[in-house]
Formats: C-alpha cells, sequence, structure tokens
C-alpha cells in the first residue's frame, strides 16, 4: 500500500544517504591530517561549469595525477552556485602540493592561498586552524545544502593515500 506502515519513501532514503555521506566525510576528515581547507572554482573558458560529466572528466584526470604525483590526499564536497555552476569545497595534504600568498586575508586575518597547480579555473585555501573538528563540520554542512540533490552525482570525491579509522575492540566484562 501506498503509504503504508514500514514502507520507506524515497525521501527517507535520500536522507539516509545523505547522512552516511556526512559520517563518512567526518569519519575520513577526522583519521587524517589535512593542511588546507579549499575552495576550487571553475572558468567557463577551461569547461563547461554546468556540465558534471565535462567537469569530472577532466577533475578526475587532475586529481589521479596529483595524488601519483604529488601524494595528493583530499577530501571534496561539491556544491552549485545559485546560478547552477558546480564549485568545490573540501580538505587537501601532500607533499607537493604548491600554495602561493594571493595577498589576501580572510576575516581573522588568515593568509589565503592560491594553488596554482589546480589548472580549471579559481582557487581559494586557507591552512586549517582553530578547532579542526569545526572545520570538518563546516565541510560536511555542504553535503546536502541543495535539499535532496546529489550535485555532479555523488556527495563527495576522496583519494590519496587516506586512512580509514581505527577500530578497537574489547572484550570486557560487563559487570566492571
Amino acid at each position: 500500500k501506498p503509504g503504508g506502515k514500514g514502507k520507506k519513501s524515497q525521501g527517507d532514503a535520500m536522507l539516509r544517504a545523505m547522512r552516511r555521506a556526512r559520517a563518512k566525510v567526518r569519519r575520513l576528515a577526522l583519521s587524517n591530517v589535512f593542511s588546507y581547507f579549499v575552495t576550487l572554482t571553475l572558468s567557463p573558458e577551461m569547461v563547461d561549469r554546468y556540465d558534471a560529466a565535462a567537469i569530472m572528466k577532466k577533475v578526475n584526470v587532475w586529481l589521479g595525477n596529483m595524488v601519483k604525483r604529488k601524494g595528493l590526499r583530499y577530501v571534496l564536497v561539491p556544491e552549485r552556485h545559485k546560478d547552477g555552476a558546480f564549485h568545490f569545497h573540501g580538505f587537501f595534504a601532500g607533499e607537493g602540493l604548491e600554495a602561493v600568498s594571493s595577498g589576501h586575508s580572510d576575516k581573522q586575518g588568515h593568509e589565503i592561498f592560491n594553488l596554482p597547480q589546480w589548472s580549471f579555473g579559481f582557487t581559494a585555501a586557507i591552512r586549517l586552524y582553530g578547532t579542526y573538528s569545526q572545520a570538518v563540520g563546516y565541510v560536511c554542512k555542504y553535503i546536502g545544502k541543495q535539499g535532496g540533490e546529489r550535485p555532479m552525482g555523488r556527495w563527495y570525491y576522496s583519494g590519496g593515500d587516506l586512512m580509514e579509522p581505527q577500530k578497537d575492540y574489547a572484550v570486557m566484562d560487563y559487570r566492571d
């Protein structure tokens, strides 16, 4: 029966998927040490910023090369601008990652860097500071920001030599 007991709606499934994605991004981000919070935007001269397939065709090659050649580790969450164009927020780390001062600072006075290796548009990178878990929460909020839409077909992208959370199991006497 439609709407009957025990019947899960498509909206419920989407909310569960969104929660799982946020939890996974949180676990990955808290299990690794990242250097920068990044925003990657796309130049219309380099790629059609509205075409998810065209973007990911280029971005996946770039990310793969950066992982292999520069040791990049990353977690990225796609987001749509109000005009429908895509961009990314997330975390980067890697020994071969180049960061050049942009000559600007954020409102708290922290230096903003550009990442010259990003060849598809514009970047803003800020060294992570303050409470790391708050930065992780800030990135996780972008998952599901547009409601039930998975921007670009996925909630997040991750790669490089990322560590998974360690689990320890203990056998304990419940009376203790």
